[in-house]
């Protein structure tokens, strides 16, 4: 009896070798729509399920049309896969199965950089996260992370989470022209990066609580 297909594995049987030699990967639109088309009940259940039909209609409206939603429904499932695929260590795994319920329908930002994100709010009050926004962190407004040794190690805990939420929000060349700028100093970059994690987060956050502020 043929094994089930499942979304999963298809996607490893797409991009699996991209993944073992450790290679940016990309689906040409085709294969976004046969993977939605194949799959896209197993994909779209438990986002309904776990954030309810509000959740999947508000998804929508971010997008222009129906394609667009959906390419941007199945890549954030490939990144999920390719994610899920490598162990503690970096050897590639590849998962018996994704539970799409996770972070498939919350790649949102808030979950992109969730722990680092918590440490700055925590940091820093409301007062001092508008005055990081309006005059940046080298501005000294970040008290507790003026200099590269308090914050050389934070990238390296929060390397994954700052690049993947750098790149949502300013897109993929913006860490290139931060390591250009510093000319391949690496603990500057490093430094650059954090202040530039923590500026986009008290932006973030200062939006939504202004806007909370408005709809009460």
């Amino acid at each position: 009896m043929a094994e089930k297909q499942t979304a999963t594995k298809k996607v490893l049987e797409l991009i699996g070798n991209s993944l073992l030699q450790k290679k940016k990967y990309s689906l040409e639109s085709e294969q976004l729509k046969e993977l939605f088309d194949d799959f896209g009940d197993e994909i779209l259940y438990p986002m309904k399920s776990k954030y309810g039909e509000k959740y999947i209609q508000k998804l929508s409206k971010e997008h222009n049309d129906f394609e667009t939603f959906r390419d941007y429904l199945i890549n954030s499932f490939v990144s999920l896969v390719a994610q899920k695929s490598f162990n503690e260590y970096g050897i590639f795994e590849g998962p018996e199965g994704v539970e799409l319920i996770l972070t498939l329908a919350k790649t949102d930002e808030e979950v992109l950089i969730k722990e680092f994100s918590e440490y700055v709010l925590d940091t820093y009050d409301l007062e001092t996260q508008r005055e990081i926004s309006e005059h940046g962190c080298d501005s000294g407004r970040a008290e507790y992370h003026a200099y590269p040794e308090e914050t050389v190690p934070l990238y390296d805990k929060y390397e994954e989470e700052m690049t993947n939420y750098i790149d949502k929000k300013c897109g993929e060349k913006a860490l290139a022209e931060v390591f250009d700028h510093n000319k391949g100093r690496l603990n500057s970059y490093k430094n650059d990066v954090v202040w530039m994690s923590i500026e986009l987060i008290s932006q973030a956050n200062l939006e939504k609580v202004d806007q909370e502020e408005e709809e009460d």
